[in-house]
């Protein structure tokens, strides 16, 4: 047998066990993993299949699989899943639940170049009315596969790219929908297609088919700062420009002056246990008081406090925070005055009622507090057991502070 002949009989045989991308082939991809609830990965299925059912009511009719799968697929497995099911065309879906709304996203991508060619994105309340918005994403997808369908690759419009541009060097921009956690972390919905990272301030993203004035739904991250989700319009030319990433505070120190401290200061510092919103703070005063007056004796004072902080209705990018919180002090007081018993004392001092403003600039924070304080009395201490004010008014303790991130 000559070799043509042998190269053509091996082929005959074995390209039975490969299957080849098919036009009238598509493949579905459910992206919901094991972390998403049960109603969300239902609200997933459910725009798989109408997906499908779409697709069989095409001319002509495609058929098509559905696949399970846990993560976002890179370019590369996208590839490899549609040359496994013999698949041309290959659709993502998800979905998420944050307890309020329910949000779904479709991505569409040709196997060939694994690039997408069909976006949508939607959310509303949970329930029987979220159906029908969720068949109108379906069709929004098949329609985009509709036009492609019919055109070929040298006429194929070539899209757009968007253009951004940021203060955020190194941030990650990516197409899709997520949630901002607590912990600083971002969720996506599982269908996020990545644009690129700011470099030189600027980003012009892969081309893609989009429409003039389409709404979409943007991530923006970078580690230290709190993520973005933002919505921005498809413009016919221009930038986009993206608002500056919070940077997230994970820990600072800083110094206060204030009432019953006049010839003195505090020294505080913090450590987060949830950026910029739940924290625990250490301080030290050191200060005197005196009155100048003929005859009079300064006291020297020591206080260490460990309180705790939270704050309430809180968002990232907002200015002006309130924190409230509760704690505990020791004061350490030494009398220099003659004749005076004991010339060393110690107090507990209790901090039930903690509440302050605080200003955040980008590198500094400051901040005025109030405190209500209630010493313990104990034996041995220089003070009674009562609530202490500070001057002839008898104020709350009353500071004026500054931190630095």
């Amino acid at each position: 047998m000559s070799k043509s002949k042998l190269a053509i009989f091996l082929l005959a045989i074995l390209l039975p066990c490969f299957p080849l991308a098919s036009e009238d082939r598509a493949l579905i991809l459910d992206i919901s993993g094991s972390g998403d609830g049960a109603e969300a990965q239902g609200y997933s299925k459910f725009l798989a299949e109408a997906i499908q059912r779409g697709l069989l009511a095409l001319t002509p009719p495609l058929k098509s699989s559905i696949q399970k799968l846990g993560a976002p697929p890179g370019p590369e497995e996208i590839q490899a899943l549609a040359t496994e099911a013999g698949a041309r065309w290959v659709f993502g879906v998800a979905s998420s639940f944050d307890g309020t709304r329910m949000a779904w996203t479709g991505t569409a991508w040709d196997s060939e170049d694994a690039s997408v060619f069909g976006y949508d994105s939607y959310a509303s309340r949970p329930g029987p009315a979220a159906l029908p918005l969720i068949e109108d994403s379906a069709q929004r997808l098949l329609a985009y596969l509709d036009r492609l369908a019919k055109l070929d690759k040298v006429t194929r419009d070539p899209g757009r790219s968007l253009f951004f541009t940021s203060q955020d060097e190194d941030a990650l921009v990516s197409l899709g929908n997520g949630t901002v956690l607590p912990s600083a972390k971002l969720r996506m919905d599982g269908n996020e297609v990545e644009l690129g990272r700011i470099a030189g301030g600027e980003l012009h993203s892969p081309s893609l088919p989009l429409k003039l004035g389409q709404v979409l739904t943007i991530t923006v991250q970078k580690p230290g700062f709190w993520p973005l989700v933002t919505k921005i319009k498809v413009k016919e030319k221009g930038a986009i420009p993206l608002p500056r990433l919070v940077p997230l505070t994970v820990k600072t120190w800083g110094v206060d002056y204030g009432l019953g401290r006049l010839l003195g200061a505090e020294v505080l510092a913090r450590a987060y246990t949830l950026p910029d919103q739940v924290f625990l703070e250490l301080a030290t005063a050191p200060y005197i008081t005196y009155d100048f007056l003929p005859g009079s004796y300064p006291i020297f004072h020591q206080e260490f406090g460990l309180s705790f902080f939270f704050t309430p209705f809180f968002r990232p990018g907002a200015k002006l925070r309130l924190v409230v919180g509760a704690g505990a002090q020791f004061y350490f007081t030494a009398m220099t005055a003659p004749k005076v018993d004991p010339r060393l004392a110690g107090d507990i001092v209790l901090a039930p009622f903690q509440a302050g403003l605080e200003y955040q600039g980008r590198g500094m924070t400051f901040f005025l507090r109030a405190r209500g304080l209630y010493s313990l009395g104990l034996d041995g201490g220089a003070l009674e057991r009562k609530w202490l004010m500070v001057g002839p008014r008898e104020l709350p303790s009353l500071s004026l502070g500054v931190l630095f991130k």
